[in-house]
């Protein structure tokens, strides 16, 4: 199975960023993306998001807007909108996004996806960067 992570995740072999073309080295590792990895999940890169993983729409960063799946004259949504457009092109089997208030679910929805936000500690956000950490959770699409 084919996996990537949302481009917020820092990872050292992977870069880590949050929309601006930079890239930081030395943070922790996200628990969960390596967990997979160990599983068996073959990573695929990483994917675009919202500038600073703030957003709902999917049109703010530096890299592009991404584009919705089916209609691009149609929003991506979220700031996870990278990770829900790549699996709903099947460019991977699945991807990790994170989900604050809606980052995960509403690009998912908007893509024609599931978007499934975790029981908060049921994964560990272990090296996610924080946007609130009361509410921060991995997402999966």
């Amino acid at each position: 199975m084919t996996a990537t992570p949302k481009y917020w995740f820092p990872a050292k072999r992977y870069g880590w960023g949050w929309g601006p073309p930079r890239v930081w080295q030395g943070w922790a590792v996200l628990v969960v993306f390596f967990a997979l990895i160990a599983a068996g999940a073959i990573p695929l890169g990483k994917t675009n998001l919202d500038q600073f993983a703030t957003g709902l729409v999917g049109t703010r960063s530096p890299y592009g807007a991404c584009q919705n799946a089916f209609n691009p004259e149609y929003i991506s949504g979220g700031s996870s909108s990278g990770s829900a457009v790549a699996v709903a092109r099947g460019h991977v089997s699945f991807a990790l996004g994170t989900d604050t208030a809606g980052s995960g679910r509403v690009p998912a929805m908007l893509n024609n996806l599931i978007g499934l936000k975790p029981t908060r500690g049921r994964l560990s956000t272990a090296g996610v960067v924080p946007a609130c950490r009361t509410l921060d959770c991995v997402s999966i699409f």
